[in-house]
C-alpha cells in the first residue's frame, strides 16, 4: 500500500472492515494464494490516462524534444528532481541581485544589447556600437572599426576588457558553453562585476555633436 501511496500523490486507499465470518468470505488459505496475483499487478506500468498530470507532460515534452544550441537551453535544462540547473544555481548563488538578474537576461536574449534594441526598440535610438569602437587601430592606415554591441561582443571580443577575459573566462567561448557548467557560470558572474560590464546598464543615446 505505501508503494502504491507514494506513486502518485492523487491515489487515496479506502480502508473498510469485514468480518471473516461473512458468507462468500474467502478461507485463508486462499487469500494467500492471491500474493503472487496482486504482486503482479503492482508491477504493471498504468497505462497513460492514470499517469499524473505532469509526468504525462514530460513524456510528450521529452518524445519530439530536440536539443537546441541557444543559451536558454543550457541555462534552462530540465532540472534534476527539485534541482535548479546549474546556471541557475551558479546564479542565484552568486552575491549580486544584478548579476544575478543578468544571467537570466542573457540566456533569454533580453539584456542591454544591440541586438535587443535593433529588434524590440528600433526607434529608441540607442548608440549599439561598443565603446572599443573608440580605440584607434594599430595602424593610421587602417580603416575605423565598429563593433556592433552584443553580448557576443563584449563578453568574448571587445579589446577594453581583453586582459580580464582572458583571466577569468580562458577557455570558453560561448555562452551555450558556459551555461552547461556550474563553474564557468559563476567565472562569468564574476567577470560582469569586476569589468561593471556595460551588458548591466541601458545603452546609451547616440551622442549628437555640439552646436556650432
Amino acid at each position: 500500500m505505501g508503494t502504491y501511496l507514494d506513486a502518485d500523490p492523487t491515489r487515496t486507499i479506502d480502508l473498510r472492515y469485514y468480518d471473516r465470518a461473512w458468507r462468500g468470505t474467502p478461507t485463508k488459505p486462499k487469500q494467500r494464494s492471491l500474493d503472487i496475483q496482486l504482486n503482479t499487478i503492482t508491477h504493471v506500468i498504468p497505462p497513460p490516462h492514470e499517469f499524473h498530470p505532469t509526468q504525462t507532460m514530460w513524456a510528450r515534452i521529452w518524445s519530439d524534444y530536440t536539443p537546441s544550441s541557444k543559451p536558454s537551453h543550457s541555462a534552462y535544462a530540465p532540472p534534476d528532481g527539485n534541482k535548479p540547473a546549474l546556471a541557475i544555481h551558479a546564479a542565484v548563488a552568486f552575491d549580486s541581485r544584478l548579476i544575478s538578474l543578468t544571467i537570466f537576461h542573457l540566456a533569454l536574449t533580453h539584456c542591454f544589447d544591440a541586438t535587443y534594441s535593433d529588434q524590440f526598440q528600433p526607434g529608441a535610438a540607442n548608440n549599439t556600437t561598443c565603446p572599443c569602437s573608440n580605440i584607434p587601430p594599430p595602424c593610421v592606415t587602417d580603416a575605423p572599426r565598429a563593433h556592433w554591441h552584443t553580448k557576443e561582443h563584449v563578453i568574448f571580443h571587445c579589446m577594453i576588457i581583453h586582459h580580464t577575459h582572458g583571466t577569468l573566462l580562458w577557455g570558453l567561448h560561448s555562452l551555450h558553453q558556459i551555461f552547461r557548467m556550474e563553474d564557468a557560470t559563476t567565472r562569468l558572474c564574476h567577470f560582469l562585476w569586476r569589468t561593471n560590464s556595460s551588458l548591466l546598464h541601458l545603452l546609451p543615446p547616440v551622442p549628437h555633436p555640439d552646436p556650432p
